[in-house]
């Protein structure tokens, strides 16, 4: 009965260890936009481009660091591609992607502005999906 017992555990916990198998993916991003100071209207320059995981990667979204990823030119465009790589257990028993992100503008002197995306929701050419940006407008922080 034990023997029984002990090989139906193995057989089951060799199921699932082999119904689990990390997949790697790679998303295209092209992010574009401009940037200008809310007050003014100029465009702002040097305005630091980050990106946030919040749902592709198992690991790297529940940590949520920010990686940069560009900036903004001196005519406040923002015109970047982006190439991420993420990993995600495929199996029954794990959820699937919720493919969500954040894109970060921040710079000095300026309260950073956080926009946040879901994959699904995005234009794509079936290689790349575009993030619009569209106008932001960034609001000076009193010093």
């Amino acid at each position: 009965m034990k023997i029984r017992l002990i090989i139906s555990l193995f057989i089951a916990f060799g199921f699932l260890n082999c119904a689990s198998k990390p997949i790697h993916s790679v998303t295209i991003f092209v992010i574009e936009g401009r940037v200008y100071d809310k007050e003014s209207n100029f465009p702002l320059n040097q305005v630091k481009v980050y990106f946030i995981d919040t749902g592709y990667d198992e690991v790297l979204s529940k940590k949520a660091t920010p990686i940069e990823i560009g900036l903004s030119d001196p005519r406040g465009k923002i015109d970047l591609r982006f190439n991420y790589l993420w990993e995600r257990r495929k199996s029954v028993f794990y959820e699937p992607a919720i493919k969500t992100f954040d894109i970060v503008l921040a710079r000095e002197t300026y309260e950073t502005k956080k926009l946040h995306f879901k994959e699904s929701e995005l234009e794509t050419d079936r290689i790349a999906f575009l993030v619009n940006l569209k106008d932001v407008y960034l609001i000076r922080t009193l010093e």
